[in-house]
């Protein structure tokens, strides 16, 4: 049943992305400097922090690797997965070193985020993302707006509803330490 199940989100969140391909209480405790061991704990520890009014149902990782109830790795093996789920620019993921994902599970145009720990420069790859953003042609369910954070060696990029970013925003300011916001623009429709 278990095994179903998985396979029953995987499906749902790769017609998900494929649709709209084709259609176009928290805490708000900092981590203190805390090291994060994976990408994968790093969006954990922000979506912990979404208020209650926030909160959505998500599911992450790569299709070899999926979890649905929260973030997930990602294979960083396989750029064209993570083109498609996330617009991350495919010339640039052998510059990653560990990614997870996460995504709103009934659109994920609503909500979706990646984190990726950066062997290099950390801002010409944001540059990069945010350029394959914006050249991206949304259909329908587009997403509002595009934010990178930077996080040590982590880039933190997500996209979505503007309510849904701000508040992604403020948890990755107050529960992870030294955050710089990068990038945070509308998203061209």
């Amino acid at each position: 049943m278990k095994k179903i199940k998985k396979i029953l989100i995987t499906v749902i969140a790769f017609t998900m992305v494929f649709t709209l391909a084709a259609c176009g209480g928290g805490s708000s405790e900092e981590t203190d400097g805390k090291e994060f061991s994976s990408a994968e704990e790093l969006l954990k520890a922000v979506y912990d922090g979404f208020d209650e009014e926030y909160k959505f149902p998500v599911a992450g990782g790569s299709s070899d690797n999926m979890n649905e109830e929260g973030p997930g790795a990602f294979n960083v093996g396989d750029g064209s997965e993570l083109n498609q789920m996330m617009h991350f620019p495919s010339e640039y993921t052998e510059k990653i070193e560990d990614a997870a994902t996460m995504f709103h599970l009934m659109n994920a145009n609503t909500f979706s985020a990646g984190a990726y720990r950066i062997k290099g420069d950390l801002n010409e790859i944001a540059d990069a993302y945010t350029a394959e953003i914006d050249s991206t042609k949304w259909m329908c369910g587009f997403p509002e707006v595009f934010v990178v954070i930077k996080a040590g060696d982590y880039m933190i990029g997500a996209f979505g509803d503007s309510d849904l970013m701000d508040e992604f925003v403020k948890q990755a300011e107050s529960r992870i330490a030294n955050t710089e916001v990068i990038v945070n623009h509308p998203v061209s429709q």
